[in-house]
């Protein structure tokens, strides 16, 4: 059997997508409205300008010493930008090394996704914002992370902001169509607009917004990206 060319790959996969859709089927089909592309670190430092902000996933693991020689530490410069700024993350070691090279110790440890998350160890932190980037695809359990992010919320009248990696980064289907899949050791979830929605929706949040991010230049069909999404929530009390 002849071996199946990249460009043949393509071309099914083009043809596929193009042959009409059987009308019991619409009930899978959700259709992707036009998301605004946004730099994603500009947008979560935009959300944070002069607000009470606790940042999850704080120490940007595994790349804490690089990131903090080089002046590129979400954290550190939301210390800046944001009224206050709270780290909480699950590393204890890169805890250590974080306080000893910036003194910082307005942070801790705690495992949100946890069903007995210390919750009340939270109750002296004041803050309006929550943030959690990059963090819900890394959780077996993200519903549950959910559900404790929303007694934060509700208890500290905070809106939720979350980023993840988006199902549909198109670099990802050009590598399907050689055999080869590309996915970060440690994640176990991608998420689409959709699927996104739908956790945090019956997780017990509304959606505000949702928008793309991603690099210049960059697919900007709806849906596709080369990299995530960026979604605001609020508790739905």
């Amino acid at each position: 059997m002849s071996k199946v060319t990249f460009t043949e790959r393509l071309r099914l996969a083009i043809r596929v997508f193009r042959e009409p859709r059987r009308t019991h089927d619409r009930v899978f089909v959700q259709e992707h409205p036009s998301l605004e592309r946004v730099e994603r670190v500009d947008e979560l430092i935009q959300l944070s300008k002069g607000r009470q902000v606790l940042h999850f996933g704080f120490l940007d693991s595994p790349f804490l010493a690089e990131k903090h020689k080089s002046g590129d530490m979400l954290h550190e410069r939301l210390k800046v930008e944001a009224a206050s700024a709270f780290g909480v993350d699950i590393n204890e070691k890169d805890l250590d090394t974080y306080r000893r090279l910036s003194g910082d110790t307005a942070n801790c440890i705690l495992d949100i996704s946890s069903p007995d998350a210390a919750v009340p160890l939270l109750d002296q932190v004041s803050f309006d914002v929550i943030l959690f980037p990059e963090v819900l695809e890394h959780i077996p359990d993200p519903g549950q992370a959910l559900r404790n992010l929303k007694k934060l919320c509700v208890a500290h009248g905070a809106k939720l902001v979350l980023t993840v990696p988006n199902a549909f980064n198109f670099n990802f289907f050009v590598e399907a169509c050689s055999g080869r899949e590309i996915v970060h050791p440690d994640h176990l979830f991608y998420f689409s607009p959709s699927t996104l929605e739908k956790l945090v929706s019956t997780s017990g949040f509304r959606v505000l917004s949702m928008k793309q991010y991603g690099p210049k230049g960059a697919p900007r069909e709806p849906g596709i990206t080369e990299a995530g999404l960026v979604c605001v929530c609020e508790a739905a009390v």
